[in-house]
């Protein structure tokens, strides 16, 4: 059986929480049934949308996803290592297993179709053929807003999105339920969430730390009206 693999991540640019990428596979002639099912750009569905069609996309393929702890994203930042080749070096790790895979059940993949972090595509899929291993005869298709161009893609981004949901949820339910939004830098309720909790021992392996937005929460503030 011939599959197509579509990958995506939920959670990037987010200050609270795992980072979760997804890869999605489907049989090449069931690929349009993706589609006709609802998927799409996760960020357009509600949680419960998405919670539902992860279980009608689930029938129709396979999936993988690996979550990327606050923790980890910081330890990689504080090496230097950029967002955009920790995800390649993830993704290729992951769609090295899941290829793999498939391949000892006697199916073949002939193309991965990822979503891009960078503005040029062509430098992820470098990136993540340099981290790869079993990907070397398999054409990567990688660009930008690829969600809304390949139906393989926005099932992964829906995977993701709805994992995403869960790990958001586990940060929920430790606070007691206190309001902690979508954990995006733009949301008060984030940003609101954060500061209370900023040298909570409790928040910490969930908190981004090496992002611009919590650094500048860390310094400290000097009233100069004091000294004059």
């Amino acid at each position: 059986m011939d599959y197509v693999i579509g990958c995506d991540e939920a959670g990037r640019g987010c200050v609270l929480g795992a980072l979760v990428m997804a890869a999605f596979a489907v049989p090449k002639e069931r690929e349009l049934e993706l589609k006709a099912a609802g998927a799409r750009d996760s960020k357009e569905l509600t949680p419960q949308k998405r919670e539902e069609l992860a279980k009608t996309l689930g029938a129709i393929g396979k999936y993988v996803t690996r979550h990327v702890s606050a923790s980890e994203i910081n330890a990689a930042m504080l090496k230097k290592k950029s967002l955009n080749e920790l995800e390649a070096e993830i993704i290729a790790e992951l769609l090295d297993a899941f290829v793999l895979g498939l391949q000892k059940k006697g199916s073949t993949i002939n193309t991965i179709y990822v979503d891009s972090p960078d503005p040029v595509p062509r430098k992820y899929e470098q990136r993540i053929r340099k981290h790869a291993k079993n990907l070397a005869k398999i054409k990567i298709v990688s660009d930008n807003h690829s969600e809304n161009k390949y139906p393989c893609v926005a099932a992964a981004s829906i995977m993701a999105k709805t994992e995403r949901d869960f790990e958001l949820e586990k940060i929920h339910k430790i606070f007691k339920n206190e309001e902690i939004g979508c954990g995006y830098t733009h949301d008060k309720a984030t940003i609101a969430f954060v500061r209370r909790h900023l040298h909570d021992e409790k928040l910490a392996p969930y908190l981004r730390t090496q992002w611009k937005t919590v650094k500048n929460m860390q310094i400290v503030q000097i009233d100069l009206n004091k000294f004059f």
